[in-house]
């Protein structure tokens, strides 16, 4: 597969190797024109999946390399980036089968009523 690759000044921290990588347009006017371009969605394009993450390069940006999905698909360097999390892999919630929690009231000048309490917890192993 072809690759690109895209370099940035300052990078999020929880970017890593495997995520996606989506561009969209920076019109003044806000529309989009994308025409056959089967991975898109609502105009932004999926460039592809991050391959590999360089360190600075003499302190001047970070080099990201993406193995592109559709190799006719290239951003512009005006585009907005963002990147989303394979959800395979990196599921959200607590893992394991322990949690401790303890809800203290701070100001004990008012009377204080807690309405619920919820979580999302994933087991980690059996």
């Amino acid at each position: 597969m072809a690759t690109t690759n895209l370099e940035f000044t300052k990078l999020n921290a929880s970017l890593q190797v495997g995520d996606y990588v989506f561009s969209s347009s920076t019109q003044v006017n806000g529309a989009y024109s994308v025409q056959g371009v089967s991975s898109f969605i609502n105009g932004d394009i999926q460039l592809g999946r991050v391959k590999s993450i360089t360190s600075p390069v003499n302190s001047t940006g970070y080099v990201i390399e993406v193995e592109l999905d559709d190799a006719n698909v290239l951003p512009s360097t005006a585009d907005y980036f963002y990147f989303v999390k394979d959800s395979r892999v990196n599921k959200s919630g607590l893992k394991g089968y322990y949690a401790e929690v303890k809800f203290e009231n701070t100001d004990n000048t008012k009377k204080s009523e807690l309405f619920a309490i919820s979580t999302e917890i994933t087991e980690s192993s059996k």
